[in-house]
């Protein structure tokens, strides 16, 4: 049994005939346009040029911590079949020490692997096994087995199966490359049509001043990934009033905004049948919960408000305390209560009520408002809220959560968005 090192070792020139070989072979796998596809071509056309029995190709799974085993006999490829774990056998020692090795005999090399030949009935005999080195990295090992019309395999031969090695390594490494693409392609478009749903469930048409007694109601939601796991939605209650609603879904990306649009619809099918925000958001949790194996939750105010009176009626679970500005007791947050629906049997709503008179107005939001963090681990914080609603608090709702929104990205000056930014304002002109 020989190790052969590349370090330590020259590979001898191929002839004018060996390179035109290689030539052709490198044409015939560069037109392979799937991954197996290629694996058959390499195993294919490898075997006559190094004149041997059969050809294995061995891939990591890295997950299950083995090599699969791709091998061709004659004219036949078989895929898969055989996995040999990390580390063990001839091919093992070469991937893990990055060097070809050479075995005239396998039974006087301890490091054979015998269970394969044991499973398929295959002889074993002789072998090379190469690694399929690029750069640091090795992408699986290359065997050849048994050779043609000699009892083993030669130095020139190992210089033939290191040159085939380095084509082999490089054309995997452009197929994986352009497979990714492939994939990241895909992935990313899906994303583009989740956010497309996503921003379709939120309201885009914001009611007139006159349709509730002159409220003026307006949203945004930045999520912090394509797809976020933050909600706000407004609509028609009874006699009149509207519902509104805010909420924050634990985790961030499309198993967020999945739950999320679930809670949405969930609350806007209760809600036709009328009741108190808290029976309603009770009921939504009782849909939410039996099929919450993954156990999201979301914070959530839920409220209604009367046109008529400006008295609103909000169910609180656990959600970031609103501010009130009001024209005659100041700027100061609502209380706080409940805890989020979603992964219990039972919610636990705190009931709260609050009236807006003529020029006050309630700034709901989510924790990406207040968490958000500048490069020096600063927070945007509670207070910095408060001055800001201090400041603005008689400006228009659309300024008021746009202005908020600019305020929080000024604080934060670049520093990466950790997680998504939802602002609800309501303001009785």
């Amino acid at each position: 049994m020989t190790d052969l090192s590349h370090d330590h070792a020259v590979k001898p020139a191929l002839s004018a005939g060996q390179l035109t070989q290689l030539f052709e072979i490198a044409k015939a796998i560069s037109r392979e346009s799937s991954l197996e596809g290629l694996i058959d071509r390499i195993l294919q056309d490898s075997r006559p040029w190094l004149r041997c029995d059969t050809c294995s190709l061995f891939l990591p799974d890295h997950e299950a911590g083995d090599l699969v085993l791709h091998s061709a006999q004659g004219g036949e490829c078989t895929h898969g079949q055989i996995r040999v774990p990390m580390g063990a056998g001839v091919v093992g020692a070469a991937m893990d020490n990055r060097e070809t090795i050479k075995v005239d005999d396998v039974r006087q090399d301890p490091r054979f692997f015998a269970a394969a030949d044991k499973k398929t009935g295959y002889e074993t005999r002789a072998l090379i096994a190469v690694p399929l080195l690029d750069g640091d990295a090795c992408r699986g090992v290359i065997e050849f087995i048994n050779p043609e019309d000699r009892t083993c395999f030669s130095d020139a031969d190992v210089a033939l199966s290191e040159y085939f090695a380095g084509l082999v390594a490089s054309t995997l490494y452009r197929m994986e490359m352009a497979e990714t693409a492939v994939r990241s392609a895909l992935i990313q478009r899906d994303l583009d049509i989740a956010l497309e749903v996503q921003r379709g469930l939120l309201p885009k048409v914001f009611p007139p001043f006159e349709q509730y007694g002159g409220l003026d109601v307006w949203g945004l939601c930045d999520p912090a990934l394509e797809v976020g796991g933050d909600l706000y939605d407004f609509f028609p209650g009874p006699d009149g009033k509207l519902f509104f609603l805010i909420g924050d879904v634990s985790g961030k990306g499309v198993g967020a905004g999945m739950f999320m649009a679930q809670t949405r619809t969930s609350m806007r099918g209760v809600a036709r049948a009328g009741g108190t925000p808290a029976d309603i958001l009770e009921e939504v949790n009782g849909l939410l919960h039996p099929d919450n194996e993954a156990l999201l939750f979301v914070t959530t105010i839920f409220g209604c408000y009367d046109p008529a009176t400006g008295e609103i009626e909000y169910a609180q679970a656990g959600h970031n305390q609103p501010v009130l500005c009001s024209q005659a007791a100041g700027v100061a947050y609502e209380p706080y209560g409940g805890s989020p629906i979603g992964p219990f049997p039972m919610a636990n709503c705190a009931t709260i009520h609050a009236k807006l008179s003529p020029g006050d107005c309630l700034i709901l939001y989510t924790d990406g408002v207040t968490e958000a963090m500048n490069a020096s681990k600063q927070l945007y914080g509670e207070d910095r809220l408060l001055a800001f609603a201090s400041a603005i608090a008689k400006d228009s709702s659309k300024n008021i959560a746009t202005a908020l929104r600019e305020d929080v990205a000024a604080f934060v000056d670049g520093a990466e968005q950790s997680d998504d930014i939802t602002i609800l304002v309501l303001r009785r002109v």
